[in-house]
């Protein structure tokens, strides 16, 4: 199967979100915003991302964060999605209805329903069954053309996963514990001057400040992160220690559940990470496999 690389399309990406910072000035709802080679984004289609964005806010997070801020973000990340699912017809990548289906029962249970009242769930709620399978269709190729992606371009030496497992054995303990933790970026451009790098320091620095002074982390990722799940509150979910970045184990070791760290520079910026919560201590047994699975992540980053 032939991959085809995203960094071939970054400067559409670029010159699209451009483009369509100026078309959002203008009301008709349905007039296109976006030209993504062979797919078009509505400005309907925009409101009702946001809206949907906004819907799943806490209320006090919905009146902190400025619309504008939210549809910059969403329409980033609609251009991006739309230009994965090219890829992913491009390369014959297929989902099967028995894999759509398998996916919506997880989804189901994890609701602790059946499938039947899941359904009609989401029926009370407007959304149709063949709308829901379309967008459980779209996340799964998203997700295919990622990881193939990551595959393609990353190789894991055996060397490697020795040294991994080695690493694992001598500290088994630490590695058993999982960390769920928030990430804030503030993105700084390659080959960046000093006062492109100052100014992002300047912004890093007045995140910390708002946390110190209680603001919450995942209001602050919402409207000012440039991370890619800055939407998500910058929740990168459950981590060990190996699964990380090495820039940020040693911040991470030293913190206690509920604080966040100083500003971490490197060379794509500045981060702020926060330790939400900690568990598991239980000996865990890890294969070559699963050492290769993570070490992809860990190199893709």
């Amino acid at each position: 199967m032939k991959i085809l690389k995203l960094s071939n399309y970054i400067p559409a990406i670029f010159f699209l979100s451009l483009l369509s910072v100026q078309a959002l000035g203008q009301n008709s709802v349905n007039r296109i915003i976006a030209i993504v080679d062979k797919g078009v984004i509505l400005q309907s289609q925009l409101d009702e991302q946001v809206k949907q964005m906004y819907q799943r806010l806490p209320a006090e997070q919905r009146a902190s964060i400025a619309r504008e801020d939210i549809e910059m973000r969403v329409l980033d990340r609609m251009i991006i999605t739309e230009l994965q699912l090219q890829i992913a017809r491009r390369s014959a990548i297929k989902i099967s209805d028995a894999d759509i289906l398998g996916s919506i029962d997880r989804i189901a249970n994890a609701n602790k329903l059946s499938s039947e009242k899941f359904l009609a769930v989401l029926q009370k709620d407007g959304v149709t069954l063949k709308s829901f399978k379309k967008s459980i269709r779209d996340q799964m190729l998203v997700r295919r053309v990622q990881s193939s992606y990551v595959h393609h371009e990353v190789k894991v030496s055996e060397q490697e996963v020795a040294s991994f497992l080695k690493l694992l054995t001598q500290s088994q303990g630490d590695q058993s514990t999982e960390y769920r933790l928030g990430h804030i970026l503030i993105a700084t451009p390659e080959n960046a001057s000093p006062q492109q790098i100052e100014k992002a320091k300047k912004k890093a620095d007045r995140i910390i400040n708002s946390l110190n002074n209680g603001k919450k982390f995942s209001t602050l990722s919402i409207a000012q992160s440039d991370a890619n799940n800055a939407l998500e509150g910058g929740d990168l979910g459950w981590m060990k220690l190996a699964q990380m970045p090495s820039l940020l184990t040693p911040y991470v070791e030293k913190m206690e559940a509920g604080e966040h760290s100083t500003t971490i520079q490197s060379p794509s910026g500045f981060h702020i990470i926060k330790l939400f919560e900690t568990r598991g201590q239980q000996k865990v047994m890890v294969t070559k496999t699963h050492v290769r699975h993570i070490l992809l992540k860990i190199n893709a980053l």
